[in-house]
């Protein structure tokens, strides 16, 4: 019989697929018209935002009602499937996905799947002050922000919305937790890696509060 759109199945029918997709043969890979092999699978969890960037999204916009989101539950049989395609890496977007509730709590449970080596998270960073601990500890490997300029009245014009200071604080939270900051926007850690990228191609550093006018990517630096 049909469901509505978003429904969970009945508890049978979940633990049927579940087990399935857990115990069945590897698939072929993923691989596109030009022949190549796809492993990392990009997931959007809310299509909301807190930014109204020109270039994105209107200054008024009508969201997905939230039952038409997939669960946590439902994303993480999607990922089960993909492992057997060959997926092992996991992005989680948006929207910007830090507005999505409880999103330690997804992370912990796809991180709990076999197969799966790594995830991250692309987000413009507003949150990331209140979230970077519990997102570290539920499992996060990687954080990428995105951030077109280090400038307040630039900032302003391209998202409508104030809150350079607070994504820049966010960042310095992410580095208290578990990362180090380098001069070329990136950030590597243990466990979590933290790139930002600024279209003004300044590198500052977040630490000397100094400027270099480096660019911020190099071909002889990982990045």
């Amino acid at each position: 019989s049909a469901r509505r759109r978003g429904a969970a199945p009945p508890d049978d029918e979940t633990t049927t697929m579940s087990a399935n997709a857990d115990h069945r043969t590897p698939n072929a890979p993923l691989i596109d018209s030009f022949g190549r092999v796809h492993n990392n699978l990009r997931i959007s969890v809310t299509d909301r935002c807190n930014l109204r960037c020109t270039y994105c999204m209107p200054e008024e916009v009508t969201f997905l009602p939230r039952e038409e989101l997939l669960t946590f539950e439902e994303i993480a049989r999607v990922v089960r499937v993909g492992v057997h395609l060959g997926i092992n890496k996991l992005r989680l977007t948006g929207g910007e996905p830090l507005l999505r509730r409880h999103l330690d709590r997804l992370i912990a449970l796809l991180v709990s799947i076999p197969g799966i080596r790594d995830i991250s998270v692309t987000t413009n960073g507003l949150l990331l002050s209140e979230q970077a601990a519990a997102l570290y500890d539920a499992g996060l490997q990687r954080i990428n922000v995105s951030l077109d300029t280090l400038r307040s009245q630039v900032f302003r014009r391209m998202t409508r919305r104030e809150g350079l200071d607070r994504i820049l604080a966010g960042i310095q939270v992410a580095h208290q937790v578990a990362v180090q900051i380098d001069n070329f926007h990136s950030v590597y850690g243990h466990r979590l890696t933290l790139l930002v990228f600024d279209c003004d191609y300044f590198a500052p550093s977040l630490t000397a509060n100094t400027w270099s006018r480096k660019p911020p990517f190099s071909s002889s630096r990982k990045i």
